[in-house]
């Protein structure tokens, strides 16, 4: 039986798809489309909705989970997976599952994102090398974080640059002994200042947000700059929310903020 021409369009698209997440993701592992998870997954949460049919799902099914975990500290984020969301899926990479964003912004430029399973968090157990650095034991103490990473995905991270966006759990690890060894700040105030702060998010250029968590002002949010002084007690939410969206669209806010 011949194949129908928009099957066959459908296939050549989505084989074209797999191509380009496998050249992107390949140090992770081979990437390869599954109709469903192989365990079940918890009720309220991206994986199990009753839109997922075929492994995928709508981007405004997936803002409307989104709104649900944030309530309300990311609209903006909110509001780009709605506009640009044209679909979502679970794949399996390596070993594990994520869910595969597909992103269109306002000039038409495609990208992928991904985000985790947030029932298999990707985080270092405790018998682990790595636990102390990293914020699972230290999760108890940071409960606004919770919602984000435990009701919709462990991270929300660029397939073409596997280091940006908002962090895996795994890749949380206390900041001073860490990435701030990178920045090429020389201060030992700031320094000081870093110590028991945990990156949540980092930006194409280097910037990166951090939360305190343990240290001289637990809940106080820094952005970091390579080379460059920080700004300081910036608002964590709002300042994550408007690196990631205009990271995806710039075009689309850059065209807001001049009207």
């Amino acid at each position: 039986m011949a194949i129908l021409p928009w099957r066959r369009r459908r296939q050549v698209a989505e084989q074209a798809k797999l191509d380009e997440l496998n050249r992107l993701m390949s140090y992770g592992g081979t990437v390869s489309f599954v109709e469903r998870l192989p365990y079940p997954a918890p009720v309220h949460c991206p994986w199990s909705s009753p839109h997922l049919g075929a492994s995928e799902v709508t981007g405004k099914v997936i803002a409307d989970q989104l709104r649900l975990a944030v309530s309300g500290t990311m609209p903006k984020a909110v509001n780009l997976l709605e506009r640009c969301g044209y679909d979502a899926q679970i794949v399996k990479w390596g070993e594990r599952y994520v869910f595969i964003y597909t992103l269109i912004n306002s000039t038409g430029q495609t990208l992928y994102y991904y985000g985790g399973d947030a029932m298999y968090p990707s985080w270092p157990r405790k018998r682990d090398a790595g636990y102390e650095r990293n914020i699972h034991s230290v999760w108890d103490l940071v409960l606004d974080i919770w919602p984000l990473y435990s009701h919709f995905h462990d991270g929300f991270v660029s397939c073409a640059q596997p280091s940006t966006g908002i962090y895996q759990v795994g890749d949380v690890n206390e900041f001073s002994t860490g990435q701030f060894t990178s920045l090429g700040i020389d201060d030992e105030g700031l320094r000081d200042r870093a110590r028991g702060c945990y990156p949540f998010y980092r930006s194409p250029g280097g910037d990166i947000v951090t939360l305190d968590i343990t240290g001289q002002c637990p809940g106080r949010a820094d952005l970091w700059h390579p080379r460059a002084d920080p700004e300081l007690d910036i608002d964590f939410w709002d300042t994550i929310d408007t690196l990631l969206t205009t990271t995806i669209d710039p075009e689309y806010y850059e065209a807001g903020a001049d009207q």
